[in-house]
């Protein structure tokens, strides 16, 4: 039996906890459910599957251009990191969570939206050359009843 990994960036979000939460629920799934942030990347062991499923949801969101250094390290830069420690050779989908506001006229020169849409970019070439199944989502303020992390509602 192939074993099979669903690695999950941002699953300490709202999206991200309640998708984690549903998964390990589920009993009869053959996959590892594993949650990666920057710490524990390079602790990944690329060799013990035979398939990896990405679902990106890490992310910062601001608006204000004194955040634009954090905006490109956690839009872009991790990003970049993440799929540089997988073997993408392995890799079957990525479940990637863009911003609602990539189509919104007024929002595309901030630096969030152009973060986020240069990571797409960087998933697209990496997806010529591999071929994995990419899925973009476009979400809109991505917070719970019980979300602490003050964001705006």
């Amino acid at each position: 039996m192939k074993k099979k990994a669903i690695l999950i960036s941002g699953s300490s979000g709202f999206i991200g906890t309640e998708l984690r939460s549903q998964l390990e629920k589920k009993q009869d799934l053959n996959y590892s459910i594993l949650r990666v942030d920057r710490n524990k990347l390079s602790k990944f062991n690329k060799t013990e599957y035979e398939e990896i499923y990405l679902i990106h949801l890490a992310g910062i969101f601001s608006l204000n251009s004194k955040d634009d250094d954090i905006l490109y390290n956690a839009n872009i830069s991790f990003g970049r990191e993440l799929l540089e420690n997988i073997e993408l050779n392995k890799l079957k989908n990525i479940i990637y969570t863009n911003s609602i506001y990539s189509l919104d006229e007024e929002y595309k020169n901030y630096f969030y939206t152009v973060s986020k849409n240069s990571f797409t970019k960087i998933i697209n070439s990496y997806k010529q050359k591999y071929s994995f199944n990419l899925q973009e989502l476009f979400v809109d303020s991505t917070f719970g009843f019980n979300d602490s992390r003050g964001k705006p509602k």
